[in-house]
């Protein structure tokens, strides 16, 4: 996928909740897609990141495209009866029309569950599949969703219909794989 690096949507000054966006570039019209990434690390100020959001999403919705955005906040939807600031930012991405599509904790613990990791998306005409991965790699379930968007489709595409297994494609494959750095993998294991 061809994408660009949205710089305008980020606020370097600001080291305590990291921002990254993208904009996949597709072949229908310039109806690009808008994915957006956020951290926020715990017991930092929830002011702070909604305030910066209000400013990225107002940015964004000028564009008039679609938008996923997706990260940990560290602000768990199921307070949103308790928890002011989670109601402030809930108000703000509906706000906007940004809809969660995660619904199930994805961060439990013997004590506790909370749905702190999430993605939000600015249209529903798609229809996602969404959900969670059981995973023991991280305290935090992975999460995905994936979606059936017309504005993938590109004239260029190729299509794969089988795998050609000949000898020079394995030894091409098995060449590949051997000049993998391996070692990160390992010691996440160990």
């Amino acid at each position: 996928m061809d994408y660009k690096l949205r710089n305008d949507l980020t606020f370097p000054e600001q080291s305590f909740v990291e921002f990254l966006f993208i904009e996949i570039i597709t072949n229908s019209k310039g109806e690009n897609i808008i994915v957006g990434i956020v951290y926020m690390p715990p017991n930092q100020n929830v002011l702070d990141l909604i305030n910066s959001l209000n400013i990225l999403i107002e940015l964004i919705c000028k564009e008039n495209k679609i938008c996923y955005i997706m990260g940990d906040f560290n602000l768990s939807r199921m307070n949103h009866r308790s928890h002011q600031f989670t109601v402030e930012f809930l108000d703000l991405m509906f706000g906007y029309m940004f809809f969660p599509v995660i619904t199930l904790p994805t961060r439990i613990t013997s004590h506790t569950a909370t749905i702190i990791d999430n993605i939000s998306i600015n249209h529903s005409d798609n229809c996602p599949i969404n959900g969670l991965l059981l995973s023991d790699i991280s305290n935090h379930l992975p999460i995905f969703c994936v979606t059936r968007s017309r504005l993938m489709d590109r004239d260029d595409d190729k299509y794969i219909v089988f795998r050609d297994k000949n000898t020079t494609n394995v030894v091409k494959f098995r060449c590949y794989l051997s000049n993998i750095n391996w070692q990160n993998l390992y010691r996440r294991v160990l």
